[in-house]
């Protein structure tokens, strides 16, 4: 059976937004500073809102999971319907049975707690950049349907990011040019890990996968045109080629040639790469 060769994909970005009727455009008051179970098991709590200059209503919340504080986020109040929709606030607990006895004397005031004197966690400038997920959490979270497919969805991904906080910058009532440190730094820690990935993907390439990936180049060109010129054509494999897997690559049969990227910039690699590819072909 022949290996297919995936190749990588778009990984496009999908807003789901839901349209209300004029009719209902006044929305249900949103519980403020009360804690909401939803059905992925966060607990979201909508710490404050208010009108923005547009007079839309922006709200932020907190999520939190096992009593844990996962991130804070904010967004225009239009976009919250999603999540609203599978969250509901516990029921409330059942008030004690009256008693007859005599009311207890009332408790002196517990002392107030110790000042926290550890370091805070510093908030990010703007504040959105709280939302992006960590270099890990896109390794963790997106897989496709093997790893070449999981490596091209990630860095497709982490290409996308940056993109999204270049757009960010461009919102209005901001000045121009007005890239904050922690924008840069968020930028450029995808960009590297998108370099690093990108050398990993590189290297998962088999001779018999690039092989695969030509013959079928070949047979689309014998279908513009004939048989005759689809086998004058030579087709060079451009995937990481290496004095260490350019003979094995030659060898196959729809193979023509490499085109040589980082390794022509050693001579000694270079001589040893044509040597080798001159040998087997």
């Amino acid at each position: 059976m022949r290996r297919r060769l995936l190749s990588p994909r778009r990984v496009a970005t999908a807003t789901l937004a839901l349209a209300l009727p004029a009719a209902a455009a006044a929305q249900a008051t949103l519980p403020i500073n009360v804690p909401l179970k939803c059905e992925d098991g966060i607990t979201r709590t909508i710490t404050r809102c208010a009108t923005n200059a547009r007079g839309g209503e922006v709200c932020a919340w907190r999520e939190e999971k096992n009593g844990q504080l996962i991130v804070e986020r904010f967004n225009v109040r239009g976009q919250m319907d999603g999540w609203l929709m599978m969250c509901q606030v516990p029921p409330a607990t059942a008030a004690p049975a009256a008693s007859t006895a005599p009311p207890a004397p009332a408790a002196r005031p517990a002392a107030a707690p110790p000042p926290v004197t550890g370091p805070a966690a510093v908030p990010l400038n703007p504040p959105y950049l709280a939302g992006f997920p960590e270099v890990s959490t896109v390794r963790r979270e997106i897989a496709g349907t093997d790893p070449a497919d999981g490596l091209a969805r990630q860095i497709a991904t982490l290409n996308y990011l940056p993109r999204l906080i270049t757009r960010m910058q461009m919102a209005p009532g901001r000045p121009a040019n007005s890239t904050t440190p922690d924008e840069q730094r968020l930028m450029a820690t995808y960009a590297a890990a998108s370099a690093q990935l990108s050398q990993l993907y590189a290297k998962t390439a088999t001779p018999a996968q690039a092989q695969e990936v030509h013959r079928t180049i070949r047979d689309q060109l014998a279908k513009l045109a004939d048989q005759a010129t689809a086998d004058r054509v030579r087709i060079l494999y451009g995937g990481s080629v290496k004095p260490d897997n350019i003979a094995a690559l030659m060898a196959e049969e729809d193979v023509d040639g490499g085109l040589v990227g980082g390794a022509s910039l050693s001579a000694e690699s270079f001589i040893r790469i044509v040597q080798l590819g001159l040998k087997a072909d």
